[in-house]
């Protein structure tokens, strides 16, 4: 979001912006994909519910020059970019925030399982 607010403003040039984007496209889709290939393994069936779309979206959309410096200024891609980006943020902000309440729940559970074994 912050490159490509950069490039709408013109403080870096369309080639930086979209080379350094573009580095970080495989590894997002990789990390997206190990996600959901374990929450599969794990048969986590609800998680796995939320976290499909999102891979089958980097899935479809590749990984290899995405953002093209000669065309990013054209047709409002880079509104359009921005608005991938922000949804992206917000959809990954509440996963963390999903996957954290559900830590949190499956540890206060164990708590008491274990509080309630122990006799007094």
């Amino acid at each position: 979001v912050i490159e490509l607010s950069d490039l709408e403003s013109d403080h870096i040039n369309a080639t930086t912006c979209c080379t350094r984007l573009n580095r970080w496209l495989l590894p997002e889709t990789l990390a997206q994909l190990m996600t959901t290939i374990l929450l599969l393994l794990s048969f986590e069936w609800l998680f796995l519910i939320f976290t499909l779309p999102m891979t089958i979206f980097l899935i479809r959309r590749g990984h290899l020059g995405y953002y093209d410096p000669a065309e990013i200024y054209n047709r409002g891609l880079l509104k359009s970019y921005i608005r991938e980006s922000m949804a992206k943020m917000a959809y990954y902000l509440i996963g963390f925030f999903v996957f954290l309440f559900s830590m949190i729940m499956a540890l206060v559970q164990s708590s008491n399982v274990e509080n309630s074994a122990v006799p007094t």
